[in-house]
């Protein structure tokens, strides 16, 4: 038999993935008949597979910790590809694109045990503009971690290059001008193939949904509240419930000086990558206008009062009417207790 190709999406985060994933997801058996495989091995119950590439870390993930050894991981690939014969192998999941953290010759031993599984590889990364991406991973980052200050990060995007070979990897923009069809989903087709795409089904609802600046810091502050409150995402998605007509998001958190610099910090990673990935001799991978020194910003207000007391009373009234229904619960059962004595 012969090898597929294999297409390893890994990222980069806030980037669409979520979307896509479930994009592929639903839609594995209409790819399978195109020869397409999105495996089943190492997926979780939302389409990504954070297990198979969590496996490839020496220490667990707090989310994602895997449920098998990398070997099993690739051991059940293997079978997989021998049972289905595909032409071409999908995987997706933003953990790969963090695991340049791990030790260099551990990851590349890896990466060659799993690269063997295929033809040839290629990893695709979707790189957003730098400012953009880090005022929406710093939300991310307060709204799912246990981030405590506001601050803009991005990561350093080309040094796969030094570790897995310019060959494998093709570099995309994520805006949607230059999205091929204008969607995340159209875009990363047109890369696999050419294919027919009418028969696919798209995800209806919009995931990753973004939350209005207070509750944002309404949740900021709450991870100074607790060491482990991150852990569990319950507390905060209940917060939200008390919100449903939130205003979208300004982000105030961030100057147009803030944005800009952090765009002039990666100038020269985004540059290269326009040059020696897309053949841009000017050096420009985004198009959308930037921020202006001059742009009209006011600084975020501060959380007010009404804001918290709105979100701990609708808490407080949940949490009162969850136990009244217990209560009516024991009442019951004690009163079929006594019945059957």
């Amino acid at each position: 038999m012969e090898k597929p190709i294999l297409y390893l999406h890994g990222g980069m985060h806030r980037t669409g993935t979520t979307a896509l994933q479930e994009f592929l997801g639903i839609n594995y058996k209409s790819l399978l008949e195109k020869s397409i495989l999105y495996p089943i091995t190492g997926r979780d119950s939302i389409n990504q597979h954070h297990y198979f590439f969590a496996s490839f870390r020496i220490h667990k993930d707090q989310y994602f910790g895997p449920q098998k050894s990398f070997e099993q991981y690739i051991a059940d690939l293997e079978n997989e590809i021998k049972k289905e014969r595909p032409k071409k192998v999908i995987l997706s999941s933003e953990i790969f694109c963090t695991l340049d953290k791990e030790p260099l010759s551990i990851l590349k031993d890896k990466l060659e045990q799993f690269f063997s599984l295929f033809k040839k590889s290629f990893i695709i990364l979707y790189v957003r503009r730098p400012d953009i991406y880090a005022i929406s991973e710093n939300n991310m980052a307060i709204w799912y971690l246990n981030r405590h200050t506001h601050k803009l990060e991005y990561p350093n995007i080309i040094r796969w290059i030094d570790i897995v070979g310019k060959e494998k990897l093709i570099y995309r923009p994520f805006e949607q001008q230059q999205l091929e069809g204008g969607t995340i989903f159209s875009d990363f087709l047109s890369i696999i193939d050419d294919i027919n795409a009418s028969d696919l089904i798209y995800p209806e609802k919009k995931i990753n949904e973004s939350v209005c600046d207070d509750v944002l810091e309404l949740c900021r502050i709450i991870n100074n509240a607790h060491p482990n409150i991150y852990k569990s995402n319950y507390f905060k998605r209940e917060i939200i419930r008390a919100f449903p007509n939130q205003e979208s998001p300004q982000n105030a958190f961030f100057s147009p000086k803030d944005r800009l610099a952090i765009i002039e910090k990666n100038r020269i990673q985004c540059e290269l990558i326009a040059k020696e990935f897309l053949g841009r001799e000017d050096g420009q991978l985004f198009y959308e206008p930037l921020p202006d020194h001059d742009d009209a910003w006011e600084p975020y207000h501060g959380l007010p009062i009404e804001t918290v007391v709105q979100a701990f009373s609708y808490l407080l009234f949940h949490q009162t009417e969850k136990n009244k229904e217990l209560e009516k619960r024991l009442l019951q059962i004690e009163r079929k207790i006594r019945v059957d004595r």
